[in-house]
């Protein structure tokens, strides 16, 4: 299911259940499928009051996902330096 993050940044909205708005930053399937399955830092939070599914972001530090999702390490890291 595709996703739209509201201008505000805070408000993640099913894409099929609700309208497009300006300033909003569409997500397609792909995209949120890796974001709530495989990286697990999307979840769905409930529904608003159009029946629209509402997801929210469950990562403070997204940085911290991607070092943990490829498998890098404070060691590898330094060795690079």
């Amino acid at each position: 299911m595709a996703v739209r993050i509201r201008k505000d940044r805070k408000t993640i909205v099913c894409a099929a259940e609700s309208l497009r708005m300006p300033g909003d930053c569409y997500l397609d399937d792909d995209v949120h499928y890796t974001l709530s399955v495989d990286l697990s830092v999307l979840a769905c939070i409930g529904v608003d009051g159009n029946g629209a599914d509402l997801w929210a972001f469950t990562a403070t530090n997204l940085m911290d996902v991607r070092v943990r999702s490829y498998g890098y390490s404070e060691k590898r890291n330094d060795s690079l330096r």
